[in-house]
Parts: C-alpha cells; structure tokens; sequence
C-alpha cells in the first residue's frame, strides 16, 4: 500500500480540517515527521487507521475532539491488483450522541477514477480493505504502522503468529496456511480411501491363490450367460417393439372400422335426406292440386252449406205447401170461393219447390266434380307419400 493523501477533522488535537499530501513528501524518497510532544504526529497515524480500519492505531476510545461535535477522515492510498496499480478513498464520520458515545455517520470506500460501485456500511467497507491490503488491523499496526513503543511486539512476535503474519504481508497464504490445510485435507481424503479399501479387501480373507484359475473360470461363464441374456434382452425387445406396431396398427384398424361405420350411418342418413328432398320436390311439383284441393275443399263447404240453406228453404216449403193443401181441403169444403186463392198460392210454392230443387241438384253436380278433383288430388299425394 502507497499513502497518497490524508484529510482530517475533530480528531484528537486537530480541530480543524488538515490534510498531509504524501505523494509530495515521498518525491525525494524516505521523509520523516518530527515536532514535539503532542504536536499530532501519532494523531496522522490515528486517521490513518480510523478510515481503514475503523479503529485507532493506539486502540484509544477518546479520539474526538472535544471541542467538536463529529469527525471526519479521509485516506487516499494506493495499491498493486491483478490489472496494475489502484487508487482508492476510504472515508469515516463520527459524532457523540446524547448518552456521550461515538457513533459512526460514514463508512464509505469507493475506487478513484472509477465508475465502479460505491461501498457502503461498516462492515463491509472494513472486508473489503483486508481483501486489498492483505492485512488485518495487527497486521498493518505490527509491520506499516507501528505506535509508539510497539516496535518490539513484531521483532518479538515467534513461531506461529510471525509466520502467518508474514504469509499475510508477502501474499503467501496460499503455500502457508492455505496448502496446509489442502495437505490435510487431502490427507484425510487418502485416509478414508485407504481404510475403503482395506474393508473391501477383508471379503477375500481366506481365499488360496490356487483357485484363482476356478474364479477366472466362473467369470468368463459369467461373461458368457450376460452375453447371451444380453442378446436375449434385445430380441424380446425387438419383439416388444412389434407387439407395440401391431396394437398400434391394431387399434389404428379400429378406428378405420369406426370411421367406416360412422360413413355408413351417415350414408344413411343421407339417402333418408335424399329421398325427403325427392319427396318435397315432388311436393312442390304437386303445388297446384294442392292448391286446387284446398280451393275446391272451400268451395265444398260453401256449396254444402248452401245446400244446406236449400234444404232448411224445401222444408219450409214444402211444411208451408201441407199447410196450404190442409187448407185449401178446409176450404174446398167449407166454401168454393176461397178454393182459388189458396190453389194459387199452392201452385206458387209448388214452382218454388221445383226451383229450389233443380238449384238443389246443380249443388250437388258440382260437390261430385269437387269430390273427383279431391280424390285425385289425394292419390297423387298418396303416390309421393303425403
């Protein structure tokens, strides 16, 4: 990691924002910071791990100024990636709430230069800056920044912790720790293939070498009945395939039968169609009689009813003509004067009588002529099956 820029406000002694550019301190090489007691010097080095790491490089829980009401800090630093060289900003803010506490406001990393996302969140934003550095909070406080009076912890630091922490710091973690535990691992994988394979084994305890040749025996006799069971398979398989043609093809003829049955009813059908429609288009030829039917069957019933009248008018006379005769014998022997108008009037409904008569039998002429038309008419209906 190279420092670039460093911007602080409300930390320690500093009330106001100061800002130490290290990228021009660094242009001649190693720099040094001096200034007396109290001055800040370990106050730079308290902001620089505050914005990475969320804590002081002195683990001080007292790093706000008291004459102010937050904090601000801001790192600019740079490191190696895969692709080259990075800068990133890393930023913190703090204020005391009203029970006297510190609590955060901003927790932000962000690359510069960049249109990469922006995080967020404590948490976060500190995984994400062991990932670029390589180094945890002691790391980075026991090998770049080291406080006042910590130098001796990393020349002291022995054994394990020396060596995972400078695994750490050169990126060997992956031929350190890491492979040993892939060793292990892999280690314990074998294990258990090895104790498998010795439980396997125990099935052949007691077996001879000489019969080897026995078993080798059986395993090709073996080998052989697969082979035929196998060629055995393939031809009931075959013949299951052309079971499966023929029901195929079996209800396939099924349907053909029912298809040709529904032809047939609708065959049926058709010719009963057909032949109504013969039967209406004799009908329609038939139109006229039927017409002259109904016409000569209203004329029969005027004709009947007037023959009716005709026949109610006879009665009457010929009623009126016995009444006449009974009077005209009253009167023949009573007087001989009143013989001569009552034989007039008898003569007169005598022509009457006649008259209707005659208009009697030319009715019933014409209800013979009306009754022939109807017959006939009624078997040519009868002949097209009205």
């Amino acid at each position: 990691m190279k420092p670039i820029r460093l911007e602080m406000r409300g930390i320690n002694s500093f009330r106001e924002i100061q800002s130490v550019d290290f990228s021009k301190l660094s242009q001649r090489g190693i720099f040094g910071i001096f200034g007396p007691t109290g001055s800040g010097k370990s106050t730079i080095l308290d902001a620089m791990t505050l914005a990475l790491y969320n804590e002081t490089a002195r683990k001080s829980k007292e790093y706000l100024n008291l004459d102010s009401k937050d904090l601000f800090v801001s790192f600019e630093f740079e490191v190696g990636t895969d692709t080259g060289r990075a800068a990133y900003v890393v930023e913190r803010g703090k204020k005391r709430d009203k029970d006297g506490k510190i609590k955060s406001t901003i927790d932000r990393l962000y690359k510069k230069g960049g249109t990469g996302e922006i995080i967020e969140g404590s948490g976060q934003v500190n995984r994400t800056i062991v990932n670029l550095l390589g180094l945890t909070m002691d790391d980075f406080t026991r090998s770049v920044v080291i406080p006042q009076g910590k130098f001796s912890d990393f020349l002291k630091l022995a054994g394990a912790n020396r060596k995972k922490m400078l695994e750490r710091i050169l990126k060997l973690q992956e031929f350190g720790e890491l492979l040993t535990v892939r060793v292990k691992r892999k280690k314990e994988e074998n294990e258990k293939r090895l104790h498998g394979a010795k439980e396997a084994l125990k099935a052949y305890e007691g077996l001879e070498i000489e019969r080897l040749d026995e078993f080798r025996d059986e395993l090709l006799l073996l080998q052989c009945n697969i082979k035929e069971l196998s060629e055995c398979e393939k031809n009931m398989r075959a013949e299951l395939r052309n079971a499966e043609e023929f029901w195929q093809k079996k209800d396939r003829l099924e349907s053909i039968d029912i298809m040709i049955e529904s032809s047939e009813a609708e065959k049926e059908a058709m010719k009963a169609l057909l032949k109504k429609c013969e039967m209406a288009k004799r009908v329609m030829e038939m139109g006229p009689c039927l017409k002259e039917k109904r016409e000569a069957g209203k004329e029969i019933s005027q004709i009947e009813f007037n023959i009716k009248k005709i026949a109610e008018k006879i009665e009457q006379s010929e009623k009126m003509k016995e009444l006449f005769e009974r009077q005209l014998k009253i009167a023949a022997e009573k007087k001989e004067k009143d013989y001569e108008p009552l034989m007039g009037k008898s003569l007169v409904m005598k022509h009457m009588i006649e008259n209707e008569t005659k208009s009697l039998e030319v009715l019933e002429r014409k209800i013979r002529i009306q009754e022939d038309l109807i017959e006939k008419g009624s078997k040519q209906m009868a002949e097209v099956g009205i």
